[in-house]
């Protein structure tokens, strides 16, 4: 007797798969597909302490608080000699105002157990102001006249 490959030499000795064999194989892809899927989707939704509302967030809130603090050490580095210190009169009021916007939302628990970094840049050029989620809120000077 000589061993052969399955497959090899006569037609009729190789398996067949039927076309029921088809339909099972993808009828089991799509269902493994779909519990994926869904799977996924409970992991990304929250409900909404504000709203109680069930909502889809795409990122998680670790990749969020990771791609934040990666954006607030760049703005950092960028704006390396400008950046006013905290004893300047125009950070103090920045800061004193930053504070009481977080005091008149105080029902947003959010808001009140973060701790919460101003930074004012001292750019003419530049209008913007932005918040971080990783609670770092920066100013650019030319934005407070």
């Amino acid at each position: 007797m000589v061993f052969r490959p399955l497959g090899v030499g006569d037609p009729s000795l190789r398996p067949r798969m039927t076309t029921s064999h088809f339909a099972l194989f993808f009828q089991g892809g799509f269902v493994v597909t779909g519990l994926a899927i869904w799977w996924w989707y409970e992991r990304h939704t929250r409900v909404c302490p504000i709203t109680g509302r069930k909502q889809f967030v795409f990122l998680t809130e670790q990749h969020v608080h990771r791609l934040a603090a990666v954006v607030r050490n760049g703005m950092l580095r960028s704006c390396q000699g400008r950046l006013l210190p905290r004893y300047d009169p125009r950070t103090i009021r920045v800061d004193c105002i930053a504070r009481h916007v977080i005091r008149s939302n105080a029902g947003v628990p959010e808001l009140t157990r973060t701790r919460w970094n101003v930074h004012v840049v001292d750019n003419e050029d530049v209008a913007n102001a932005i918040v971080l989620p990783a609670s770092s809120d920066f100013k650019l000077l030319a934005r407070l006249k």
